[in-house]
């Protein structure tokens, strides 16, 4: 690595710093300490892979790739560890789902729901990479087509095909771990 591409990653810092760490920051539920060990390990991907980059996207759309890759990787390994999810409290011991009322949740606080949050990264891994990356870009990252193709170097149409598969592969898993009784 020279003294150039150390200065780009400086430049990085400055200028995509703290979109990249709170972009980090609500992907892990609020770890400090792990956003700021992605945000490096971004960074330190970015000045390893610099010459390969093609600038078909800008600095920051391909910095906000590769950190999401980090982030699916942890995820990843993280659920290589914790095979079992702990949900008790919403299924009996037969494996039955317990009275949904019982549960409290209206739509928005499913999504803040640790237990859920966890199947749903589950059945994200299960998608495979291309649906993976395709559902982050667009449904999470919130990107536009334009900027979703851009970074995945697809056509709008295969983006469109990518996200209707990636939303049913997510719908059938989600309707047998989570929402169904085994």
């Amino acid at each position: 690595m020279n003294e150039a591409t150390r200065t780009f990653a400086g430049q990085w810092l400055e200028a995509y710093g703290d979109k990249l760490y709170a972009f980090a920051l609500a992907r892990v539920g609020g770890d400090t300490a792990l956003a700021e060990d992605l945000l490096q390990e971004t960074l330190l991907a970015g000045m390893r892979g610099y010459k390969a980059f093609r600038h078909k996207a800008s600095v920051e759309t391909w910095l906000i790739g590769i950190l999401r890759r980090k982030i699916v990787d942890h995820h990843r390994q993280r659920n290589r560890r914790n095979k079992e999810v702990p949900l008790d409290m919403f299924f009996s011991t037969r494996g039955h789902i317990k009275d949904v009322s019982a549960w409290g949740y209206d739509a928005s606080q499913v999504l803040e729901d640790k237990e859920f949050m966890e199947t749903l990264d589950a059945c994200l891994q299960d998608l495979g990479a291309p649906l993976a990356e395709a559902f982050y870009a667009c449904a999470v990252d919130e990107l536009s087509t334009e900027q979703a193709c851009s970074l995945l170097g697809i056509t709008p149409t295969n983006l469109s095909v990518r996200l209707h598969r990636a939303r049913l592969a997510l719908r059938r898993c989600l309707e047998m771990k989570w929402f169904r009784s085994p």
